[in-house]
């Protein structure tokens, strides 16, 4: 059992940092260290040493949020939807699906790529990894990227292609990726950053008193 194990925690050199495999992490030199019965615990860095069962901990996500680049949302993006300011309800995109709808095909595969090409650059993950502050990214990616469908066809051309690109930067860098999908074929929750902007309704069947109230409603 655990408890019958005796574990040897060696004096950690005041002028060396801890082998915890986190050198991106700051070290103050003064923190000798807490010694536990199974690993010693370095306050500074939030930290431990001395025992294996202490990496995964040490090698903590610190992740950062690629959003708006391959699922649109105008409070993400807005320099994508000012040009459809002034028009009517056919004309007017707040999603990335009514963004392929209104601009077609060609002309919204043409911006698009233009935007997956400077929202996130080598240069960026380049930065991130220098700053030693992020470890991970977390790509929201829609579902038609992959199986395009209604007016993603044609216009989302080209997605993978970028999205591979990032993942050969990510695996150069050392950072890990997740993927996020986040987008469902006719929306899983009426917003934006489902894709598609849809009205939905819910009832209650916790509360069914005053009658006729138990409805809530989003558009």
């Amino acid at each position: 059992s655990v408890d019958d194990l005796t574990l040897q925690i060696p004096n950690v050199a005041e002028d060396s940092p801890p082998d915890n495999g986190s050198a991106a992490l700051s070290y103050d030199p003064a923190d000798l260290g807490q010694d536990f019965k199974h690993f010693t615990a370095f306050s500074s860095n939030h930290t431990c040493a001395s025992d294996t069962h202490a990496l995964p901990f040490n090698n903590q996500i610190r992740g950062v949020n690629l959003g708006g680049w391959m699922v649109l949302e105008p409070w993400i993006t807005p320099s994508l939807f000012y040009q459809f300011l002034g028009g009517n309800e056919t004309a007017v995109a707040m999603d990335h699906y009514s963004f392929c709808r209104v601009l077609g095909p060609e002309e919204g595969n043409k911006q698009l790529r233009r935007h997956w090409e400077s929202w996130v650059t080598e240069d960026i993950l380049r930065e991130l990894k220098d700053s030693g502050a992020v470890n991970s990214l977390r790509v929201p990616v829609g579902d038609f990227m992959f199986q395009p469908y209604g007016p993603y066809v044609g216009c989302t051309d080209g997605a993978l292609d970028y999205l591979d690109q990032l993942l050969d930067w990510a695996h150069s860098y050392g950072f890990s990726v997740l993927l996020d999908v986040h987008t469902q074929k006719d929306s899983q929750n009426g917003f934006d950053n489902s894709g598609q902007t849809m009205g939905f309704s819910w009832t209650s069947g916790l509360s069914t008193y005053p009658r006729d109230l138990t409805t809530f409603q989003h558009w």
